[in-house]
């Protein structure tokens, strides 16, 4: 969820002339983006926005080449200016990965955006499986279209380390987040973060309930002699 006010918009151009002002506009500051609504309707993604400044109760910037002075109210002008200007955390980071933290890939990555986040980041140096051997992963990931391959992925997870399943999302998934969260808390697991990966997926981080990792081949067995 975002911040949300009601503030006055002022915009001058490069002369100091005003081109447009609004005495009351409604202003959001989403994850990326700052919106107005109202008189003066303008979606401003961040990465557009430059000389952010706060002071008091103003909010400063430059876009588009307009200068613009928002009036939303104070401590929140200087909340929002940090916000603004800091960059959001990348994908590496969301999942905890890293060169010192690196992640063991189970299976195959075809996620674009996946494939970036874990180049440094994963056991082995690549995105690419690295081999369950290798102790030095903190997390495992798994990218899974069906129910098939998430069971075959958990066959090699480690005991007790934590798995990122990244799914398709969204209504068309055929696996999506419902179907795998089924699937992981009948053998065990509990869901304790959410990522956004991409347009098309998201991962869901799991762990055992219990600290060790189940394979689906023992649960269902145990489940045919309960029988």
């Amino acid at each position: 969820m975002g911040s949300e006010a009601i503030g006055s918009v002022t915009i001058t151009d490069h002369t100091g002339t005003t081109v447009a002002h609004a005495p009351e506009v409604r202003l959001l500051l989403e994850s990326r983006d700052l919106i107005l609504r109202g008189a003066l309707r303008r979606t401003l993604p961040f990465d557009t926005l430059q000389e952010v400044s706060a002071e008091g109760d103003r909010l400063r910037f430059r876009h588009a080449g307009e200068n613009y002075l928002l009036v939303v109210g104070s401590p929140a002008a200087a909340r929002w200016a940090s916000k603004i200007s800091t960059p959001p955390p990348t994908l590496a980071a969301k999942l905890g990965v890293s060169a010192d933290h690196p992640a063991l890939v189970i299976g195959r990555v075809t996620d674009a955006r996946l494939v970036d986040a874990l180049l440094d980041a994963s056991a082995g140096g690549g995105a690419e499986s690295a081999g369950a051997e290798n102790e030095a992963a903190v997390v495992a990931v798994t990218e899974v279209d069906d129910a098939e391959a998430l069971d075959q992925a958990l066959e090699q997870l480690p005991p007790g380390m934590p798995l990122w399943v990244v799914h398709r999302k969204g209504k068309g998934a055929l696996f999506g987040d419902a179907a795998v969260r089924r699937r992981m808390r009948e053998l065990g697991f509990v869901d304790t973060k959410v990522s956004a990966v991409s347009d098309l997926r998201t991962a869901t981080r799991y762990s055992a309930r219990d600290g060790r990792t189940p394979a689906p081949s023992s649960v269902e067995a145990d489940a045919g002699r309960r029988l």
